[in-house]
């Protein structure tokens, strides 16, 4: 029989002042791009420590204007993990550049900086980072390798708000940690109902460079800018701007950010205890990194199959699902560009053998156990 109860995988927290904010915004008739939105993006900028903001209509939109605002050309490549969700590579594909695939770390899911140069040809433009599951990936090695051969950094962040990675030199003003957007042209964020806060849908981009901002805000708003109380335009652009009622949920969850992290994290302890000694691999947390848990994912040991897995957990009341994509795995990719699996050896593992698990701010300690508890149990009988 199947579990009346059940632990959701993701459950987004809003209150009633939120509540109360959309109600307000949907009174006062002024729906799209005001006020709201313009706070949202100076309450991230300052979370961010970074002077620009340019909020958008989701994650995958936040994607496509920064590829355009590099001016990426036909046949340019762009170097990203193999090991994601495809929404970065189908962005790459969309503006008639290249989306080069490396393998990623086992440990980390993020993109190895070892297998990064060995990629590197003269048509690489730019190198994009995947910030998985809301830890950081390793931007000092990557980073370096891009200021060796001239190239850009961007960053995918869609689930990494509040997540940091190592600072600068030490003794510099920047050796503290380093937070999305502080050593990259750009950082791309995402507002996903499964992301650590949500706007139901929404996107930003956040970037040092004013000149990047500046088109930005173009692009998002069909490539116009406003002269003389009308718009003028200057290219094509699209209609990817946020919506009022986003931007006053997004200005109260930013209020809330802090907690909502902290509890993950506490909840990823629990995981980290309660999961000790089960066949499985937990994830890993480098030293001077802060992983915000956007999703708190494992490696099941290869001889167990995920599928089933998932299946008999959902029969027991505990929602779970793959941890992301291989895209030399993805029929569009292989066909397009005949990926060699064999340079893929640890996204294939992640994405045949990652199980991601509820973890959520509506979880109790002991909701937590009971996940745990109730996927030892499927795995003893497995």
């Amino acid at each position: 029989m199947e579990a009346e109860t059940r632990i959701r995988l993701a459950d987004p927290w809003f209150d009633d002042d939120e509540i109360e904010d959309v109600v307000a915004v949907l009174k006062s008739g002024r729906l799209v791009q005001g006020s709201h939105v313009a706070a949202f993006e100076k309450q991230v900028a300052e979370y961010l420590g970074v002077p620009e903001a340019v909020a958008c209509a989701n994650g995958t939109a936040s994607l496509h204007l920064a590829l355009l605002a590099i001016r990426l050309e036909p046949g340019d490549e762009v170097i990203l993990p193999d090991f994601t969700f495809p929404s970065a590579a189908n962005m790459i594909d969309a503006v008639g550049g290249v989306p080069v695939p490396v393998d990623i770390e086992p440990g980390t899911f993020n993109l190895d900086p070892s297998h990064v140069t060995e990629h590197i040809t003269s048509r690489t433009r730019a190198i994009m980072p995947v910030h998985q599951f809301g830890l950081m990936a390793d931007l000092p090695a990557i980073g370096a390798i891009a200021e060796e051969h001239g190239l850009l950094v961007f960053e995918d962040a869609a689930c990494a708000l509040g997540a940091t990675g190592p600072g600068g030199e030490p003794g510099s003003a920047s050796s503290g940690p380093r937070g999305i957007g502080q050593a990259s042209a750009m950082a791309c964020i995402s507002f996903h109902p499964r992301k650590v806060i949500t706007t139901a849908e929404g996107g930003m981009i956040v970037s040092r460079s004013a000149v990047f901002a500046e088109r930005l805000r173009r692009l998002r708003n069909h490539g116009a800018h406003r002269e003389r109380g009308r718009m003028t335009f200057d290219e094509i652009g699209f209609n990817y701007r946020m919506t009022e009622v986003q931007g006053a949920l997004g200005t109260g969850q930013m209020r809330k950010l802090g907690a909502i992290i902290a509890r993950r994290r506490e909840l990823a302890c629990v995981y980290d205890a309660e999961l000790a000694g089960l066949p499985l691999r937990r994830p890993a947390v480098p030293e001077g990194y802060g992983h915000v848990y956007q999703s708190y994912v494992v490696v099941l040991d290869p001889a167990l199959d995920r599928d089933r897995i998932v299946e008999a957990l959902d029969h027991a009341g505990v929602e779970s699902t793959l941890g992301a994509y291989a895209l030399h795995m993805q029929p569009y990719y292989r066909r397009k560009y005949g990926l060699d699996a064999s340079r893929f050896p640890n996204s294939r593992m992640a994405f045949r053998h990652s199980l991601a698990l509820p973890i959520h701010q509506h979880m109790t300690e002991t909701d937590a156990r009971t996940v745990a508890n109730v996927l030892r149990g499927v795995l003893t009988r497995a």
